[in-house]
Order: structure tokens, then C-alpha cells, then sequence
């Protein structure tokens, strides 16, 4: 009787992750676990900021990615078709999370440190993504239904 009361509050908005997505997701988070367990072999610290910041604009498109694979698994493809907000939050939080992670496992990366900036780019790209979607997608209206 319980399972029959848990189905019929599962609606295609809220429906089950979509296992496309999901393995896409896990593969791209397994690419940038490798990526950043890489020792550094170009001695970028001796460079200033702007140089550092150029060789660290990458971080942008891929960690727009992660977030694009991240939402879209949890969406069941959808993207922001329903529950906007809940699904970029989410998406946002939780691709920050494996940022933040992926940030301080390079302290034990030979050659690589934690750094802010990097941090940073790859909220700007995960914002990014989201931000697109939002926009290209219609849907409810997000934080706000009345506007």
C-alpha cells in the first residue's frame, strides 16, 4: 500500500533519473578526476596572474559540460522544462561540490595546488550552462510563478 501511495506522486516532472545522462555524467566527473590528478609539468606559478588566468580559462567550457550532464540526469533529459529552480540549484550545488572537491584534491598532486581562481572559473562555467538553459527553456517561472 505504501509503494502504491510513493507512485502516484511520481509525475514525468519528477520521474527517475535518465541513465544516459547519468553515465555520461559519471564518465565526464571520471575525465575530470583524471584531468586534474595530472602533476603539472609547466611550471605556471613562475608566471603572473594574467598568464595563469589565460591557461586557466578551460575550466569554463568544462565545467559547463559537467554541469549540462549533471542537469540533464537529473531532469530526465528535460533540462528546465519543470522545476527550475529546484533543478538548477541542484545542478549548481552539486557540480560546485565536485569543484571545490576537485580544487583541494590537487593539493596532494605533485606540482598542483587548490586555487581560488580555478574555483571560480568552473562556477562561472557551471553558472553559465545553467543560465542558457534558463533562458532557452520554456517552463514554469522559476523562483517566482507569478512573474
Amino acid at each position: 500500500m505504501a509503494m502504491a501511495r510513493f507512485h502516484r506522486h511520481l509525475t514525468p516532472e519528477t520521474s527517475a533519473l535518465d541513465l544516459r545522462y547519468v553515465l555520461l555524467a559519471l564518465a565526464y566527473l571520471a575525465m575530470v578526476f583524471w584531468l586534474t590528478s595530472r602533476p603539472e609539468l609547466g611550471g605556471i606559478q613562475a608566471h603572473g596572474f594574467g598568464i595563469r588566468l589565460a591557461r586557466s580559462l578551460h575550466h569554463v567550457p568544462l565545467y559547463a559540460g559537467l554541469g549540462f550532464f549533471m542537469l540533464q540526469a537529473i531532469s530526465g533529459g528535460a533540462a528546465l522544462a519543470a522545476q527550475r529552480a529546484r533543478r538548477a540549484l541542484f545542478t549548481f550545488f552539486g557540480a560546485g561540490a565536485f569543484a571545490a572537491l576537485a580544487e583541494w584534491h590537487q593539493v596532494y598532486v605533485p606540482g598542483r595546488d587548490p586555487s581560488l581562481t580555478n574555483f571560480l572559473l568552473d562556477l562561472a562555467g557551471i553558472a553559465g550552462v545553467l543560465l542558457v538553459c534558463w533562458l532557452g527553456t520554456e517552463g514554469d517561472r522559476g523562483l517566482s510563478r507569478g512573474s
